[in-house]
Parts: C-alpha cells; sequence; structure tokens
C-alpha cells in the first residue's frame, strides 16, 4: 500500500473513464482514480501533451476557456484530452459535503507531474467561491481518500448561519475509530448500507418532494449521483433498499464493470422495487444466500410485502473465515410496531440458521461473525432498536393494539419460529451442543411436538443469541445524527455488527466509519439534490475480520 503524507491545496485530475450511455464522459478527481476505471482506461501523455501542459502551469486556461462560456448549454472541455464533461461531472465541487475528508490513496503512480502546481493556478478561478481556499491534507488510512470542501446555497432551501462555515466541512468525514489496530491477521473490508429511493416510489408519492428541485429528482440524475457516491466508497461490499426491478439490467449492470456481482430480490405482491446484495468478486466470494419474504399466508402480522436477504460470504483468500449479511427494508407505517418485530423476528432466524457453526468449538464461537444492515424505519432507543442491541424484549405487556395480548404472541407456531428467533424443526439437531440452549428449553425429537412447547412459543418476550451493537453512537453525542426527512430529521437506518458475547466471539473490529450528520447540520438541506441521489445517507464502515 502507497502511504502519502501532504499538506497542499485543493488539486484536481481529469481521466478518462467509461460511463453508461447519459452518464458524463470524464469525472473530476481528487489525486487518485478509481480501481476499476485505471485498470482500463488511465491516459499516457505524449511529448507533445506533456509540452502543452507545462505550457498550462506558467498560462492556465481562463474561466471562460474551461467553462466554454457562460451558458450552461456549453460543456466544460478536458483541456488535456479535449473530452467534453457535462456540468453534473463537477457536482462534487458544487455540492460535496457528502465526501469531505475521505482518506486519500496516492496518485497513479505513472505520473510524474506536480499535479498541485499544474492544477492550482486555474482551480481557484474554476471553482471560486464553490471551493474554499483552505489547504486539503492526506493521511494513510487504508487506501481511501479525503477531500475538504464547502457547501453551495443550492442545495440548502434556507441557508443556515454558521453551519456553511463550519459543520459542512466535515459532515461527511471518516472517522478513525480505533487508535491501534489489532496486530492480528486478519482481512480489512468496507462495508455499505444504503437505501436508494426507487424511482417508481418517487413517482408514486410526489407530495414527499414537493419543497425539491425537479431536475434533481429525475433518474438520470440520481443515478450518476448514486453511482459516483458508490464508487467514493468504494465498498467491498454493498447492501442497497428500494433497488428497482426494471433498472437491474439496465443501470445496476454497471456495477459489474467496476467488479461486482449481486444478489436480488423484489417485494412480493404488485412491488416493483426490492433490495441488494453487491460484492466485490476479487475480495469476497459468495458461498451461499437466501431470500426472505415476510407476506406469510394467515398470519397476521406477517401481510406486508417487505422482504431481505441473508448471505454467507468468505474473503477470497481465506474461505473458511466466513461472516454473514443480512439486508433488509422493514414495514414504514409508524403505528405498527409489532408488524416490524414480527418481520424481524422471521430475518432473524435466518440469519441463526445460516451463521449457526456446526464445528463449534466452543459455546462463545457458536455464531459466525454477523452484520445486519438496512432501513429499519424505526428510530434509535424504539422497541426494535432496544430488542437488537439488547438481544431481549418483552411484548406481553406493549399497549394495547400493538401486540395480540390474549394470544402473546407476533408470529404463529405454525412457522415454526420460535421466540428466541430460531427455526424449531433445526433444535433437535443441536441438542448435542447443551450449553448453547437456555436452561428452560426442553427440546423434543419429534420436531411437531416442538409446537406444543410454550417455552418455545407464547412466552411473551422476544430474544435471539446475537449481541449486536450500531456502528454509530445513537446515545452518545451525536444522539441527532440522521440518516433521512421524515417531517423532521431522523435515523432509521443502521449496520449492526456483532460483538463479543455468550454466543458470538469478538473477532470483528471497527475500524473507521463515514460519519452522519445532525439535525443540527442537516438543516433545511433537501435530498435528493444536485449531489446526493437519494432520500437517504448512505451508511459506511471499515472493518477488520480477524483470523
Amino acid at each position: 500500500m502507497n502511504i502519502v503524507k501532504c499538506s497542499v491545496r485543493t488539486s484536481i485530475i481529469l481521466t478518462v473513464i467509461p460511463c453508461p450511455k447519459g452518464m458524463c464522459k470524464a469525472r473530476v478527481k481528487h489525486s487518485r482514480s478509481f480501481t476499476q476505471f485505471d485498470k482500463k482506461s488511465s491516459i499516457r501523455m505524449d511529448d507533445k501533451q506533456e509540452t502543452n501542459i507545462q505550457n498550462f502551469e506558467t498560462d492556465p486556461p481562463t474561466v471562460d476557456v474551461l467553462r466554454g462560456g457562460d451558458s450552461d448549454n456549453h460543456n466544460l472541455q478536458n483541456v488535456y484530452a479535449g473530452t467534453p464533461i457535462q456540468q453534473e461531472s463537477i457536482a462534487i465541487y458544487h455540492h460535496p459535503w457528502l465526501f469531505n475528508q475521505y482518506p486519500c490513496r496516492a496518485a497513479v503512480e505513472h505520473y510524474s507531474y506536480n499535479w498541485h502546481s499544474l492544477y492550482s493556478s486555474w482551480l481557484h478561478h474554476l471553482a471560486n467561491p464553490v471551493l474554499s481556499p483552505v489547504s486539503s491534507f492526506c493521511v494513510p488510512q487504508n487506501s481511501l481518500r479525503r477531500y475538504f470542501h464547502r457547501p453551495h446555497d443550492e442545495v440548502m432551501r434556507v441557508p443556515i448561519p454558521g453551519i456553511e462555515d463550519t459543520a459542512i466541512m466535515s459532515l461527511r468525514r471518516w472517522e478513525k475509530l480505533v487508535e491501534k489496530p489489532d496486530k492480528k491477521p486478519g482481512f480489512i473490508f468496507t462495508l455499505m448500507s444504503y437505501n436508494v429511493l426507487a424511482q417508481d416510489l418517487l413517482q408514486w408519492h410526489p407530495h414527499l418532494y414537493k419543497h425539491h428541485n425537479p431536475k434533481y429528482l429525475t433518474w438520470e440524475k440520481r443515478w450518476r449521483n448514486l453511482m459516483t457516491e458508490i464508487q467514493e466508497i468504494d465498498p467491498d461490499i454493498i447492501c442497497l433498499q428500494e433497488v428497482q426491478e426494471s433498472h437491474l439490467k439496465t443501470y445496476y449492470s454497471l456495477l459489474e464493470s467496476f467488479g461486482y456481482q449481486g444478489v436480488y430480490k423484489r417485494r412480493t405482491g404488485q412491488r416493483t422495487d426490492g433490495c441488494a446484495i453487491y460484492f466485490k468478486t476479487e475480495n469476497v466470494t459468495l458461498l451461499e444466500h437466501v431470500t426472505v419474504e415476510f407476506y406469510q399466508k394467515n398470519v397476521p402480522l406477517l401481510n406486508r410485502d417487505n422482504v431481505g436477504i441473508v448471505a454467507k460470504f468468505a474473503p477470497k483468500l481465506h474461505p473458511t473465515r466466513q461472516f454473514v449479511v443480512a439486508t433488509t427494508h422493514l414495514l414504514y407505517n409508524p403505528r405498527r410496531r409489532d408488524v416490524r418485530l414480527a418481520q424481524m423476528q422471521l430475518l432473524l432466524s435466518e440469519v441463526e440458521r445460516i451463521s449457526f457453526r456446526k464445528d463449534a468449538k466452543d459455546v462463545e464461537s457458536t455464531y459466525l461473525p454477523i452484520f445486519i444492515t438496512g432501513d429499519f424505519n424505526t428510530p434509535p432507543k424504539s422497541d426494535l432498536y432496544n430488542f437488537m442491541v439488547e438481544g431481549k424484549l418483552r411484548y406481553d405487556n406493549m399497549p394495547p393494539g400493538l401486540i395480540n395480548n390474549e394470544s402473546k404472541v407476533l408470529v404463529t407456531s405454525s412457522l415454526g419460529i420460535t421466540d428466541t428467533c430460531q427455526h424449531a424443526d433445526l433444535l433437535s439437531s443441536r441438542q448435542n451442543n447443551k450449553d448453547f440452549f437456555n436452561s428452560e428449553v426442553d427440546v423434543k425429537k419429534d420436531p411437531v411436538d416442538h409446537f406444543k412447547n410454550v417455552k418455545l412459543f407464547k412466552t411473551g418476550k422476544l430474544s435471539h443469541h446475537f449481541s449486536l451493537k450500531s456502528v454509530y453512537d445513537h446515545g452518545g453525542p451525536q444522539l441527532n445524527e440522521a440518516t433521512t426527512h421524515q417531517d423532521e430529521w431522523i435515523t432509521v437506518d443502521y449496520i449492526f455488527y456483532s460483538t463479543k458475547g455468550k454466543y458470538t466471539d469478538d473477532r470483528l473490529q471497527l475500524l473507521t466509519r463515514c460519519r452522519l450528520p445532525t439535525k443540527e447540520e442537516l438543516g433545511n438541506i433537501t435530498i435528493p439534490n444536485q449531489t446526493l441521489g437519494s432520500d437517504h445517507l448512505s451508511l459506511a464502515a471499515k472493518f477488520k475480520l480477524l483470523f
């Protein structure tokens, strides 16, 4: 890994990259090219071009030359390659707050030119006053990149005093959480979760976007922004929600050119969107996956069309070091907390089944490392959130109307899903691991008898065996952090990961996370906007899987 330490003013690199129809022909980037693009399209310059570049250093082009005139209809010109750049291609300079302070990677090695000297003389004229004249710096941080920028007023309905000059500068910076990472060997990877807003849903609910600029709501514009953001974060695994099925082959197939493969599950019924998990094939291997439908016939609380995906992965070079990633999009209805609990009970039963280790040498390593991601449509400290992080919840004393207090059940026993979020018919095969089970549970050999065991069903208490923690500190100083706007800025999206517990070990180490802004920092910003392609903010974190 190349490590760069520098303290320079902001500079840019123009590189030609392959884009799908409708996307820009080139992209403005900081001191590093995306790996997938560099392998195919890095630019080499002949002697004549080198001479021209040297001339630009002492005699930089004017703003009009770069912009192609003052008209918005003119395209920027790549002064070195002659390639037109759409106005949208410099969106990260107009509204770059999402990408602030990504750690950087070394510039492409075969360029020997002094890029800072080359571009700094005219960058100020090109971007001013969008870019602040502050100095940027790079730090060695696992080959990601870092930006410092100022926001653009067009992102906001009403400018927020003080915010533009201070908090915006660091809204989405990467936060280092471990000063001294464990020296044990391991696999370092980045996980991203993102509700990308299906275009069908946007068009079916136009009242939700009445304060937005219509030109930023078009799918073509949003798609470019979504892909730019994914490329910037460069995750190894991407968990997506609200992926429109009709866009899989026409748009999301572009991810294949970035080195990704994916699995997809459309919502049931007449819904046109669903969940997807994409992964970089050069880094991880998909071992197995299962899709989960939350619609279950004749189950009152499971009558909605939401879905989930559970997948088991392994590092490419270490196939025995496995881990599980799940993603879902739970019911939105704020009044139906019981439905979301029932949906999560079903999802966790599949996570439990796939993550269970038959070869576990001790109770602590009963389960593989686990990630559960997605749009839960519930705020921190809610019943569902507390259930996830505490591992238990009494549902028999929930307010009337939220649960059937007579039957004392979320999910009927006919499904074979216990109140411990397990498949009852699998428990008998695990009887040898006696320490694994709660002392109250008496598992019969005949699975049919499980349904008669009131200690597995209708207990009034929901529980799971995972020790989960959210990537973000919802109870700390960042209590007001937000991921979307629902009448007000609120957090509903999460990445949960397993930590040391009774049945889970501590092989997952959270290294860094992409910071979420607070409600105050977001203020009157509307999303989607010129830079952000969704009505949710993405979540991203870097982990180390210890071997």
